[in-house]
């Protein structure tokens, strides 16, 4: 049948460990060297899929991926007159751990019972039965004999079993005539995954701020409630009158913009570039149209020539109008992004963002996900530890203080393209905002300074849930990033209490100098350069590059580690209590068209997206840079950890491996940061072929791995051995 996608096969005709007529498809087999009696046969290249492996020859599965389910198919042979215990146990835990995912289960079951049309019930029919039971599993059959017997019988022995909620997916099951080279009648269903109505994230840009007269919004805001708001942040002694001093903060904001700022209206439509978009080229187009319309309909030789003539003219003159229009368009935006600090990032980010796909929908978050899958969504990408929370510190006043002058010089470089958080202040309102009330930011921010406080309102987020690149799997959590949407005005905060923070760690030499990550002079070149440096004036010993990936660094960041690694570096009260607020009882929302869940993760995770974030994670990972430091040359840019090992022999050189990894996996497994063994490997680095690096405990070695996003074959490594040491 060329229409088919998938073939389940049950005692499939080897010859060598080779199927002649199948020689083009995909084959997914049993592991067991055993010549395998269930197999499963993927005709369709386009089909996403993953072999799930059974040591059985007699069981083969394979999950399928589609952007709008996933489900497995399970193929089985219960070979006759023995005993199917063992089978039937391997399907029972087969199904109790797959149990999230629809199975489709389908084979050669050899056995009787009246559920599926026989006229006995025998024992091994029984068992199936059982199971059939306690799975709460759909059978599928017909009215029609699936097994000719030799001496003319017919029985009821190929099943097609559906998990509960699988059911729903398989149409048109239907048995078809006998063939001549099989004793089994084929049996063929049409897979369906459902469509269902997919999920768009709220946006957070609430006002319409094009071509925006921002003078009526700074001359408009009400004197006597900054006046009210003033007097009560200056008599603000407490947690609660701060919190309250925030939110009429916000609240003066809002309404001034709710007043005078256009909401922004949605747009039923996708919007479609227009090339025709100016008066002057409407015109020319038109009538470049018309004329063309006539030089189609004229059959006059002679007036086709002047239409002809005439049409090309006008088509040069309307490309040329429309190239002019298109540059000078280019032109107004670059003049717009002059504006933000980064000109020419920014453009590389327009124009990356407009060639690639976009994803506008959420496929984890359509209509049909229940919301305890949108809790356990919510809890895998925001894991928590009640064991590693630690409590507030107790309110300590200690006077603090940031020059007005410096704190306008952070407001003047805030980003305008960013989007807002919860409370829908953009940047460019905090931009626009009146003397008076810069004033009052100023002096809420040092009140939160000095009584060591990060405010309640400003722990919330709404959180973007974006589909990482080349994820196939869009219903596993793992495929997507969470980004942590804030206040801006809990972004100013952070970029404040992080100044005060990376002052007291550099200028006392705290960090390890092995880190590059979000650092003064350092960024991920001069981790290259350092690497690369370091590999090159290696030139004779065996050597080999470390990468160690830990897994959700971020989401996983324990809150005990980063308040003690603060005590331990020695920072100020003032800064460690207010981390600690920081860090204490966030609120995580996740919202859609069709679910609105809220979150509260403890012990665990630093913001992704947030200012202080990076900070707190070089904090964290200080620790083991000394450790290594020590002995070893390792390099870090923020949760990128690279280690350089290097000795006279092979055999000294897998020794020192497993001494470096058994080190960092000391410290994961103290700090409760766990390493992701699947992306960490080991690089051996030789002029020629790699030497082989025997007996490794954990790590793999690989031919190629990227560092800091690199592949080292397109790094400039130098291996140029003269006098190769001795293994």
């Amino acid at each position: 049948n060329s229409n088919l996608d998938i073939a389940i096969i049950q005692e499939p005709p080897f010859i060598n460990q080779y199927i002649p007529t199948l020689s083009k498809a995909t084959i997914i087999r049993p592991s067991a060297l055993d010549r395998p009696r269930a197999i499963i046969v993927i005709f369709n290249t386009v089909l996403t899929h993953e072999q799930i492996h059974i040591p059985s020859r007699d069981l083969s599965a394979t999950k399928f991926f589609s952007n709008q389910r996933n489900f497995i198919i399970l193929s089985v042979y219960l070979p006759p007159n023995t005993d199917i215990s063992n089978h039937l146990q391997q399907i029972d835990s087969f199904l109790a751990q797959h149990i999230d995912t629809p199975v489709i289960i389908s084979g050669d079951f050899n056995s009787s019972h009246t559920l599926w049309n026989n006229n006995i019930n025998t024992h091994r029919g029984s068992q199936i039965f059982q199971l059939i039971y306690e799975h709460d599993l759909t059978v599928l059959t017909t009215s029609n004999p699936s097994y000719q017997h030799n001496d003319g019988r017919n029985s009821y022995i190929d099943l097609t079993l559906l998990s509960p909620n699988a059911s729903h997916l398989v149409q048109q099951f239907q048995q078809h005539p006998h063939l001549t080279y099989t004793d089994h009648t084929p049996q063929t269903f049409t897979i369906n995954s459902p469509s269902p109505v997919l999920s768009t994230q709220p946006s957070t840009w609430k006002f319409n701020e094009n071509n925006f007269d921002w003078s009526v919004f700074t001359d408009n805001f009400d004197n006597n409630r900054i006046t009210t708001l003033l007097n009560n942040i200056n008599n603000s002694t407490s947690h609660e009158t701060i919190d309250n001093c925030v939110t009429d903060f916000t609240n003066i904001i809002t309404d001034t913009a709710h007043k005078y700022i256009p909401l922004k209206t949605p747009h039923s439509s996708t919007h479609t570039h227009n090339i025709y978009r100016t008066q002057n080229i409407k015109l020319l187009h038109r009538d470049t149209k018309r004329i063309k319309n006539k030089l189609h309909k004229t059959t006059n030789p002679i007036l086709k020539n002047i239409f002809r003539n005439k049409y090309l003219d006008l088509k040069n003159k309307l490309t040329s109008l429309i190239s002019k229009q298109s540059e000078q368009d280019w032109k107004n935006f670059i003049q717009t992004e002059d504006e933000t600090p980064d000109v020419w990032n920014n453009t590389y980010k327009f124009i990356r963002n407009k060639l690639k796909h976009k994803t506008l929908s959420t496929p984890i978050l359509s209509s049909d996900r229940t919301s305890d899958e949108i809790e356990t969504l919510a809890k895998s990408l925001f894991p928590s530890d009640p064991t590693l929370s630690t409590p507030t510190l107790p309110i300590v006043h200690t006077p603090i203080s940031f020059p007005l002058h410096r704190f306008t010089l952070l407001l003047k470089d805030l980003n305008p393209k960013k989007a807002p958080g919860p409370d829908h202040i953009t940047n460019n309102m905090i931009k626009h905002l009146p003397l008076r009330m810069i004033i009052a930011l100023h002096k809420l921010i040092l009140k939160c300074l000095s009584y060591g406080y990060f405010p309640t309102t400003w722990r919330i987020s709404h959180t973007r849930i974006i589909l990482k690149p080349n994820k196939t799997d869009h219903f596993s959590p793992s495929s997507y990033r969470p980004i942590s949407l804030t206040s801006h005005l809990s972004k100013i905060y952070e970029k404040v209490v992080n100044l005060f923070l990376v002052q007291h760690l550099e200028s006392y030499n705290l960090i390890n100098n092995s880190q590059h990550g979000f650092r003064n002079n350092k960024s991920s070149i001069t981790a290259l350069e350092k690497i690369i440096s370091e590999v090159n004036n290696l030139k004779h010993k065996h050597k080999a590059i470390i990468s160690i990936d830990f897994k959700g660094a971020f989401d996983n960041a324990p809150h005990s580690k980063i308040a003690y690694e603060l005590v331990k570096l020695g920072c100020p009260y003032f800064l460690r209590s207010i981390i600690s607020h920081y860090l204490h009882d966030r609120q995580v929302y996740i919202l859609s068209d069709h679910h609105n869940i809220l979150h509260n993760p403890r012990g665990r995770g630093c913001p992704q997206g947030g200012v202080l974030s990076p900070t707190l994670w070089n904090v964290i990972m200080n620790s083991l840079l000394n450790e290594l430091s020590d002995n070893y040359s390792c390099t870090a840019y923020a949760d990128d950890l690279t280690i350089l090992s290097s000795e006279n022999t092979t055999y000294a050189l897998a020794s020192q491996i497993n001494t470096i990894t058994q080190i960092v996996s000391d410290w994961s497994s103290n700090n409760k940061i766990p390493i992701n063994f699947q992306k960490s490997n080991v690089l051996p680095i030789a002029k020629r072929s790699p030497p082989a690096i025997e007996h490794l405990i954990d790590l793999n070695t690989a031919t190629n791995t990227k560092i800091l996003g690199e592949f080292t074959q397109r790094l400039q490594i130098n291996t140029n051995n003269r006098h190769p040491p001795t293994n």
